[in-house]
């Protein structure tokens, strides 16, 4: 079995678990537990279980310092965007330095939503701490189970992995400080756009994590990848409206929905072609679109309100990105840059 296969069975598998845990345990938000299991389920390679538990504990760390930050800047706009943008920042740069660069994911996703409800809804910190922690933890799980049940039912090898072990999609200093400006700008920016149009706050969080899970290794070197987010973004939400309309209140036709498009999107974000990006951005789109509450929805307003969340964070990242290049770049060239300069 090729590597595209495995990781899309696993894909699935991951955020069906992830979103019956969630489920099961009655949490507020499930869809945030499918979309953790979504950004971490890794192509062709088992989760061990240092791993996972690092990743537990990265999301804890990032509640409690979320909810301690988020405490200390309650009622004052600018500190909040000024934490909103350095834990964007930090976490991102420091995503692609350290080689356990999945603790600094969830660890600033966590924090992230926690600081986002500060602006909004701060009454409802405490409680926001405690779900999102969970959430994200069903996530995890949801990956490692789905790993170990499903390789472990079709005899399916992996490569051995170590959570020591530096990340393949490290980057140098320079490189990695323009993709965390263009992380911490593009984070920043979406609350001010949705404090003066006046927008719903449950698109909110959606609009600020999904260009953080967009971001990858790649964009530094070939930020046109970022248009494909775009339409995979598009046509994942449109999938997902089509299936949650045909699923109805079907939790049996939902879950192939949710299984099956996950699954999809995996297989196209793991090929390693050009339009391989738009599969990350549309398995979130499916996720959103699908995972709404405690199953099948038939409110198409919210589904939608989501799917233009995930489109206007990605149109801002873009944005964002140029103006972050043609700036950064123009004080600090790349180092080949300055190579080819001298010679």
């Amino acid at each position: 079995m090729t590597d595209d296969y495995r990781h899309c069975l696993i894909t699935g598998a991951a955020c069906w678990v992830a979103t019956a845990l969630a489920l099961l345990l009655e949490l507020e938000n499930p869809y945030w537990a499918t979309m953790t299991a979504w950004a971490m389920a890794l192509p062709g390679e088992r989760v061990p279980t240092r791993r996972a538990l690092l990743q537990i504990l990265a999301t804890a760390a990032g509640c409690f310092f979320g909810y301690e930050i988020g405490m200390r800047v309650e009622g004052r706009p600018i500190m909040q965007l000024l934490a909103i943008f350095g834990v964007a920042l930090g976490g991102t740069y420091l995503r692609f330095r350290s080689r356990f660069d999945f603790v600094w994911v969830l660890g600033a996703m966590s924090a992230l939503m926690l600081l986002a409800f500060t602006l909004y809804s701060p009454e409802m910190l405490y409680a926001a701490a405690r779900y999102r922690g969970y959430e994200i933890a069903c996530g995890v799980a949801g990956v490692t189970i789905a790993q170990f049940a499903v390789g472990g039912l079709l005899r399916l090898e992996y490569p051995r992995g170590s959570a020591s072990a530096p990340s393949p999609h490290a980057l140098d200093r320079r490189d990695a400080l323009e993709i965390a400006l263009v992380g911490g700008f593009t984070v920043s920016i979406v609350p001010v756009i949705w404090y003066f149009f006046q927008l719903p706050f449950g698109s909110l969080l959606i609009t600020m994590i999904a260009p953080l899970i967009a971001l990858d290794a790649a964009f530094v070197e070939h930020p046109v990848r970022t248009h494909w987010r775009l339409v995979g973004a598009i046509v994942g939400g449109a999938f997902g409206v089509l299936a949650g309309a045909i699923a109805g209140d079907s939790f049996l036709l939902w879950s192939w929905a949710l299984l099956g498009g996950t699954a999809a999107c995996g297989y196209v974000s793991g090929g390693g072609r050009p339009w391989s990006a738009a599969g990350t951005m549309g398995g979130l789109a499916v996720v959103f679109s699908l995972v709404t509450g405690s199953g099948p929805t038939t409110d198409i307003l919210t589904i939608l309100n989501r799917i233009a969340g995930i489109v206007i964070g990605i149109g801002i990242m873009i944005g964002v990105a140029y103006a972050v290049r043609l700036v950064f770049r123009a004080q600090f060239p790349p180092a080949v840059a300055v190579v080819r300069a001298v010679h």
